[in-house]
């Protein structure tokens, strides 16, 4: 019995309609034997209570028994006009019944079947397109069968899905390129105002002779020093172009090759500081990009180095579909303002040691976080040292 429910609650578009139409032919067939025979029985019954009114001889058989010989044996002449009538009905019900139950019950069971079963995920979908033409993709194509019509629809909500991923992607990276370039705008201002102003310098003084050699020299160097700045500007603007291209290049890794790999990195770039490294894989492997893993690493292990006092601690985890990453140190840790600008592009504070990069480490590590499915989150230690964590989803 359970079989048959379960069968029942998870039958096929086409068994439905089989079991409809198998349903409709059997109602139909018993319906049209029904009015057969009622139309026989209805006919004998009157041409049976004519039996008085026909003419008809008495003869007697040889056994001495009497029986009734009709002369007529057509009676519809001697029918009533309103019996004429009924003769003919009854004749001709059978002609018009059987067709009629093959024609109306059919008409019926399809229209009950569009409305039960094709209706209800038609108009959805129809609804669900217009609102994806319009460019609204913010609801939710919800039907519970787990029919053909159920699979459409699911099949629906997912390209609906991935639509709005890709539209709020694409919102994301416009926005951020938006900000980037911005930002690079910003940054280059001071490299030029100090070469036009250096230029315009020269231009005033040079040709009258005013400048010792010495001053044309240093003035040279500067526009040289702030022209080289620039063209570190513009690599490091095509290096995160080609970061924002890249897909990741996912394969199975097991938990404990990929920190041992950690491992060693962290002991190279650590070498004078005291390093802690906690890991834990519980023997899982993940479908993980692993260059793009060690690259936020580095980042990672660079920053920490900079700016702690003696310790930097590590701790990796590994869970089921994700590996989280997070590399802490004993320094001041970040202010306020890096708090909440330090992945932002090209933000450097005015107090950091390293004032040769331009503020892409960790902007960098953001973007692969986000390629990867996961995200980048910065905060401080109660005891005063910096914190960055980074996620990563197994694909």
């Amino acid at each position: 019995m359970g079989t048959i429910t379960r069968m029942l609650r998870q039958r096929t578009v086409l068994m439905e309609f089989m079991l409809i139409a198998i349903a409709t032919g059997a109602l139909a067939a018993v319906l049209s034997v029904v009015t057969i025979e009622y139309a026989e029985d209805a006919s004998l019954n009157l041409n049976f209570s004519y039996s008085e009114k026909v003419p008809y001889v008495i003869r007697e058989t040889e056994d001495g028994n009497t029986v009734r010989e009709y002369v007529v044996i057509n009676r519809f002449p001697y029918y009533s006009l309103t019996d004429k009538a009924k003769s003919i009905f009854y004749a001709v019900l059978p002609f018009i019944a059987v067709p009629g139950y093959a024609v109306g019950l059919s008409g019926f069971s399809l229209l009950l079947y569009y409305k039960r079963r094709i209706k209800t995920p038609y108009d959805l979908m129809v609804a669900s397109s217009r609102k994806i033409a319009n460019n609204d993709l913010d609801f939710e194509i919800q039907y519970e069968s787990k029919d053909e019509f159920g699979k459409l629809c699911a099949a629906f909500e997912t390209m609906r899905a991935a639509l709005a991923h890709n539209h709020r992607e694409a919102w994301r990276v416009a926005e951020e390129r938006k900000r980037l370039n911005g930002a690079f705008s910003h940054d280059l201002r001071t490299p030029l105002t100090v070469i036009k102003g250096h230029i315009d310098f020269l231009e005033s003084y040079y040709p009258q002779e005013e400048l010792s050699k010495e001053e044309v020299i240093a003035a040279l160097a500067t526009v040289k020093s702030h022209i080289t700045r620039m063209e570190r500007y513009v690599h490091s603007m095509s290096s995160i172009q080609r970061l924002e291209e890249i897909s990741p290049q996912a394969i199975l890794v097991p938990g404990e090759v990929l920190l041992s790999n950690l491992q060693k990195t962290a002991s190279m770039i650590s070498a004078g500081k005291q390093l802690v490294f906690d890991a834990r894989s519980s023997g899982r492997s993940l479908v993980l990009d692993t260059e793009l893993i060690i690259q936020v690493f580095e980042n990672f292990m660079t920053n920490a180095l900079t700016y702690t006092r003696n310790t930097i601690t590590v701790n990796a985890e590994m869970t089921e579909h994700q590996f989280m990453l997070c590399v802490t140190d004993d320094g001041t840790g970040f202010s306020d303002e890096a708090l909440t600008k330090a992945a932002d592009p090209f933000f450097r504070e005015e107090k950091a040691p390293d004032q040769v990069h331009f503020g892409l480490g960790l902007y960098i590590c953001k973007l692969l976080c986000e390629k990867h499915g996961g995200q980048l989150t910065l905060s401080n230690l109660s005891s005063g040292g910096a914190k960055a964590m980074a996620t990563f989803q197994s694909r």
